[in-house]
């Protein structure tokens, strides 16, 4: 699994695949602000997933983001990766989602992907 997978896995629902992504990048070593571009034959929303998420993992480890975030924008539509059958979670979502998620359309409870 490449980090560019993060983005993917969390779109489709894939939790599992998602934290274990996460879970090996941390047993590797790897560094978040060095977190490759996302592919650009990936959809609008899924760079936008990416993007999200890799700038959440950067600020959880006191780092700065790499630098392509700033080209990356926000989704058009709304993504939930959390809720995504219950209103009750959804709104919970909205309301507690970390303001680098929100920045980019992307909704999850703060403690997405808190697996360390």
């Amino acid at each position: 699994m490449s980090p560019r997978d993060l983005g993917t896995s969390a779109l489709r629902g894939d939790d599992l695949v998602t934290r274990q992504i996460v879970k090996n990048a941390k047993r590797d070593g790897f560094s978040w602000g060095q977190a490759p571009e996302p592919d650009p034959s990936c959809s609008h929303s899924e760079r936008a997933v990416y993007a999200a998420l890799v700038e959440l993992l950067c600020e959880r480890s006191g780092m700065p983001g790499p630098l392509w975030l700033g080209d990356i924008e926000p989704s058009p539509e709304p993504v939930y990766l959390m809720g995504k059958t219950s209103k009750f979670v959804r709104r919970a979502c909205e309301e507690r989602a970390p303001e680098v998620l929100r920045r980019r359309n992307v909704y999850a409870l703060p403690e997405y992907l808190d697996v360390l």
